[in-house]
């Protein structure tokens, strides 16, 4: 197949054609750009000269100083040849020899190294802030004032008002107990408030960005303080239900650019790594640690970046690069942590004495069947708070009471703090985190509980009703609170409410093995013990949950297993996993943050949906028969030139037709003229701004974008034809070509653009653009 012309034949190409742009591409950089010649056309001296030959780049390709605009998208194939091209420069410029050569080579770790470190002791301070303000509201740790309950124990924690039966103590105790999670949460609500990105877990934003796409403010180095700041006070009022596992992540991600620049300003060793497609590289192990610390399971995150990322060819860099430095990162974090081990998270330990037997196969994969349909349901659910809290923002017919309750955010969310504090409050581990409850949900209940947490309602007969009261509170209560503009995350609430749900159907199992005296428990009932572990339903509740939410596999089974340390339920876990993930698919879901990407974005392809559309009319479409209701900015350049003001208003008129649109990616369509509308070539609108811009061209001089030979060169005409993408390079097909197939070549290529012509190959018949924003749109409908 050719890298830029696509025929009716070759309708499904591999993945080795569709990448062979990013390993294979390399330019050759003239001192005149528009002398530039293809690969085919150097002898055979020059190919031995240049034993990897290119097919063309601009002059604004390698410009340190060009910039993108949001949610445009990187050329990835230039910025690929632009980094071998540099590294070359830099290993000629410095040394000829093989040491250098390879420290040149290897120049990336010791900015991911650095990061790893740094990742690391701001998720130790997190784990420790967080747990230590949400404790202090309950009590304190006689030995020291900073000390947290989970490392303190139960002789040396001092709850307030222990052993008041005063029913106007316990009711003043709630109220201050509330209004301190109030006023936490206000905090954090004030902080989150000064940008849009500091809210939500930021994986859909890291998804887009590590995809290519381009967002400016996303990683600001204001962003991630302010986020990291607000995350600890959500995440201690004990009010709103939310993990900061996703957000660790997206401040893991900004800590490494960071440190790239910081890396690229102190010496010009790092320069061949100043390049968008580079950084994204190491932007993506930033993912991997964040995960990895989130829960201390470094092959666990490994696996879900994997499975999360759409990655192509780059996956084998991230693999290693990415162990290395979650490995680093997880050791410092449990020797440097004040009340947590290496060996295992003491928060999920799990301690099981018994095994398994054959007849638990069965509700093993009923746990993974109702945890696969009820993570279908929570991401249904959560999509239809956000358009119902959208709907009454906008809706002026209700009361004016009402309406200006819910348009004010810190008197919504301090509503919601005190809810779940009002609802929680019956129940005795109301007082602890997330991470504590699925502690406590990884135990028998009747062996002695982690940390010291001797709570009885485990031993009443009421402790099933307990379970599913908690299961239906946090069910919606967390669902709700990620809806509103605080940071948070969605991991640990879908690993609790898994566990919740899990530990239910064991304790219903154990109740039938202990009551039950057929032939399959008959042994146990004989020797009057317990062969049913109900903890041991908690674990695979968790992962099964866990992979329906996230759409995962082999991560939610390495995760959950690194987390608990549970060998012997291995095979339980992973029967609960795959029935879980079958549901999911059979539904054709795609993850809790596909959903969100692809109701937050315009321009996203949701990946694997070859199956699913080549099953729908999708498959019978043809690309022409879709192109029809975008109509495309063209010059002619055979016509009368314009003037750079001519062209710069032009330009402008663009920008005020489309101020609430997404143009990032567009740009305006060179055809020879209007009589033969041959395609000459394509120029980005973000880049024509920025040449306009920063050139200070007189305005009455003349632009033209074709070559002109030395004998015809006229000063008074600016040529941009070293900044336009060339025909030869554009992905032409013709009217025939499928729509399924144009899906195919946008989501794995990532080409924001494909231009139909009559004939595909010298670009003859212009007939119009399918733009990624075109097709995504076809594909929500």
């Amino acid at each position: 197949m050719s890298g830029t012309t696509l025929g009716r034949s070759n309708i499904y190409p591999t993945d080795e054609d569709l990448f062979i742009a990013y390993s294979e591409s390399l330019p050759i950089i003239s001192s005149t750009p528009s002398n530039l010649r293809s690969s085919n056309s150097l002898s055979t001296e020059e190919r031995d000269t240049h034993p990897a030959p290119p097919t063309f780049i601009t002059h604004s390709d390698i410009s340190q100083n060009h910039t993108y605009a949001d949610d445009q998208i990187i050329p990835w194939r230039k910025l690929h040849a632009k980094q071998r091209i540099e590294e070359s420069a830099l290993q000629s410029s410095l040394t000829s020899s093989n040491v250098m050569k390879f420290l040149i080579k290897y120049n990336r770790w010791p900015i991911i190294i650095t990061s790893s470190i740094i990742i690391s002791f701001l998720t130790i301070f997190l784990d420790w802030s967080s747990t230590w303000l949400n404790d202090i509201k309950y009590g304190y740790c006689k030995t020291t004032i900073f000390g947290v309950r989970e490392s303190c124990g139960a002789e040396n924690w001092h709850s307030y008002g222990l052993g008041q039966s005063n029913i106007l103590l316990e009711a003043l105790k709630l109220m201050l107990i509330a209004l301190g999670s109030i006023i936490l949460a206000l905090i954090g609500l004030f902080i989150s408030r000064t940008s849009f990105w500091i809210s939500k877990s930021g994986i859909s934003e890291l998804k887009m960005i590590i995809l290519g796409h381009v967002n400016n403010e996303f990683l600001q180095p204001s962003i991630i303080v302010r986020k990291f700041i607000a995350l600890i006070f959500v995440c201690s009022c004990g009010g709103l239900l939310v993990g900061y596992e996703g957000p660790l992540i997206h401040i893991s991600c900004g800590v490494i650019s960071f440190v790239i620049e910081k890396f690229l300003s102190s010496s010009l060793f790092f320069q061949n790594l100043n390049n968008e497609a580079v950084k994204r590289e190491i932007i993506s192990i930033g993912f991997v640690i964040g995960i990895s610390l989130a829960f201390g399971a470094p092959i666990g995150g490994l696996l879900f970046s994997i499975e999360n990322l759409r990655l192509g060819t780059r996956v084998n860099t991230l693999a290693w690069n990415g162990f290395v430095c979650s490995s680093i990162a997880t050791f410092i974090f449990f020797e440097i942590h004040p009340f947590k081990r290496i060996s295992i998270n003491e928060a999920f330990k799990v301690d099981i004495a018994n095994g398994w037997i054959l007849f638990e196969t069965l509700p093993y994969v009923f746990v993974g069947l109702v945890c696969g349909l009820l993570s279908l349901l929570f991401c249904k659910l959560h999509m239809k708070l956000i358009d119902i809290r959208t709907k009454f923002k906008t809706y002026d017919g209700m009361p004016k009471i009402m309406y200006k309750l819910i348009n004010n955010s810190f008197a919504e969310i301090s509503l919601v703090v005190l809810m779940t504090h009002l609802l929680a409050y019956p129940l005795e581990f109301s007082s602890l985190t997330l991470n504590n409850i699925l502690s406590i949900l990884f135990y028998d209940f009747d062996e002695s509980l982690p940390n010291g947490y001797n709570l009885s309602i485990y031993q009443s007969p009421n402790k099933l009703f307990a379970l599913a009261y908690y299961f239906i509170m946090l069910f919606i209560l967390s669902n709700y609170s990620y809806c509103l503009d605080i940071p948070g995350g969605m991991l640990l609430p879908s690993l609790t409410i898994g566990a919740t749900l899990g530990r239910i159907i064991g304790e219903l199992v154990q109740i039938v093995q202990t009551k039950s005296g057929s032939n399959i428990f008959l042994q146990c009932y004989e020797e009057n013990k317990k062969c049913v572990s109900p903890g041991s339903y908690a674990i695979v509740g968790a992962a099964s949950f866990f992979a329906g939410f996230t759409n995962t596999s082999v991560a939610a089974v390495v995760i959950v297993f690194e987390l608990t340390g549970a060998v012997t339920y291995l095979i339980p876990l992973m029967l609960g996993v795959v029935v879980s993930k079958t549901v999911v698919d059979i539904f054709g879901y795609k993850g809790f943050d596909e959903l969100w990407l692809m109701k937050i974005s315009k321009t996203y392809l949701s990946p694997e949906l070859t199956e699913t559309m080549s099953l729908s009319q999708f498959s019978e479409v043809l690309i022409s028969d879709a192109i029809g209701d975008y109509d495309p900015h063209i010059l002619y350049v055979d016509d009368v030139l314009l003037t750079v003001k001519e062209l710069a208003e032009k330009l402008d008129s663009v920008y005020d037709e489309n101020s609430g649109g997404h143009i990032s990616n567009d740009g305006f369509v060179l055809l020879t003229n209007k009589f033969n509308c041959n395609l000459v070539g394509w120029i980005n609108f973000n880049d024509l701004n920025q040449i306009l811009k920063s050139s200070n061209f007189q305005s009455e001089k003349l632009v033209s974008f074709m070559t002109t030979s030395n004998e015809v060169k006229n000063e008074n005409i600016i040529e941009l034809d070293s900044y336009i993408v060339p025909s030869n390079e554009i992905i032409k097909v013709n009217a025939e070509y499928s729509l399924l197939s144009a899906y195919e070549l946008m989501n794995r290529m990532l080409i924001t653009n494909i231009f139909v012509c009559s004939d595909q190959r010298d670009g003859s018949g212009f007939k119009g653009i399918l733009r990624m924003a075109d097709l995504a749109k076809l594909i929500k409908k």
